[in-house]
């Protein structure tokens, strides 16, 4: 998972940036399936999002190997304060992330101020 040229690790975290109480701030995130056997399917459509965050734009759910999809997270900043912070999360078929579990679950933690 990137937000521009910027990795976000399983389990990382990521500051999508400065914004006024009630002006959303918008970043794109990638989704890039670096495996070359198979389509990585992501089975929680959109991702689910905690916090003051929203998700737009989820451009699909099955990822050919090298490919990517992409989806817009938004920090909404209805709430005062800093930083508001949430979580994104999406089942998926990537065994090798976690192979105690199946699917596994990516979650990774945002925040905006």
């Amino acid at each position: 998972m990137t937000a521009g040229a910027t990795p976000i690790p399983d389990g990382g975290a990521y500051n999508i940036g400065s914004t006024t109480q009630g002006t959303p701030l918008v970043q794109t995130i990638t989704v890039t399936n670096a495996g070359s056997v198979g389509p990585l399917n992501l089975l929680t459509d959109p991702p689910t999002v905690t916090g003051d965050f929203s998700v737009t734009n989820f451009t699909g759910t099955s990822i050919a190997a090298f490919a990517s999809v992409t989806f817009d997270l938004t920090c909404l900043a209805t709430t005062p304060g800093a930083p508001n912070t949430g979580t994104i999360s999406f089942a998926n078929n990537d065994f090798d992330e976690n192979p105690t579990t199946s699917p596994s679950v990516h979650c990774h933690r945002f925040t905006c101020a």
